[in-house]
């Protein structure tokens, strides 16, 4: 991967799956998104993917920050001002569709998706 990021040829954009809330104690996403950038020496984008799926569910592999995404509906919004700040930033992905339009949305989901639409406009 450091290959791909620093030398020309490889790669346009790298769209790291950064699956983490911001408590999580493993894997914090602020650190780990800053360390996906910092792998870029090159002209290649950072697209964060971001995990919509998350929203109001316990996180179990996040040990502290376990119930992150079930306490709080404004993490993606949050993710995305965050990345923006970004040297290598050109946008992001949301990992699933149906997370964002299907039908059995609940309470947090639904105020997480509306968060993150206040952020587009």
């Amino acid at each position: 991967t450091r290959k791909f990021c620093n030398e020309k040829g490889y790669l346009d954009y790298i769209m790291p799956q950064v699956y983490y809330g911001f408590l999580n104690s493993t894997k914090p996403f602020e650190d780990t998104v800053k360390a996906w950038n910092s792998l870029i020496t090159n002209d290649i984008e950072l697209i964060p993917a971001l995990a919509f799926y998350k929203t109001g569910n316990v996180d179990n592999y996040a040990k502290e920050g376990i119930n992150e995404w079930v306490e709080y509906n404004n993490i993606i919004a949050r993710e995305v001002m965050l990345s923006r700040d970004l040297s290598n930033y050109k946008g992001f992905a949301i990992f699933r569709y149906d997370s964002i339009f299907g039908s059995n949305l609940t309470d947090i989901t639904f105020l997480e998706k509306e968060n993150l639409k206040k952020i587009l406009n």
